[in-house]
């Protein structure tokens, strides 16, 4: 999924066989997306060498706020090549560990994504 930057218009960010809906939010230094997956929002930022995508769900209305597992749906990874590869990670990439991290968090919900060979999310 080849994404073209224009400067004045946000950047979509589709995943229709997971019906996540979303942008990026900023493309370099943080790299962020956030949109809605499952009814929730999520919120993925990768910075320096490490990232994170969330799911608000009914306990926490703020995906942003998740900071720890026990707080919502959180997953976390780094990025090989250390600081600051994260900043400046590919969004093809960015896509593919948030599609895996969306349908590891619909499989735990029993969503679409709940399949048994579901890839889980890279850390």
């Amino acid at each position: 999924m080849p994404f073209a930057l224009d400067p004045l218009e946000p950047l979509p960010l589709e995943l229709p066989e997971l019906g996540l809906v979303g942008t990026f939010t900023c493309t370099a230094m943080p790299v962020q997306a956030e949109g809605v997956v499952g009814g929730f929002r999520f919120y993925f930022r990768a910075r320096h060498n490490s990232w994170r995508f969330a799911v608000a769900d009914r306990d926490h209305p703020d995906p942003v706020q998740i900071r720890e597992p026990e707080d919502g749906f959180l997953r976390r990874g780094t990025v090989e090549g250390g600081n600051p590869a994260a900043d400046f990670m590919e969004l093809e990439n960015v896509a593919e560990i948030i599609r895996r991290c969306a349908a590891e968090y619909l499989s735990s919900q029993g969503g679409p994504g709940s399949r048994s060979d579901a890839p889980s999310c890279p850390t």
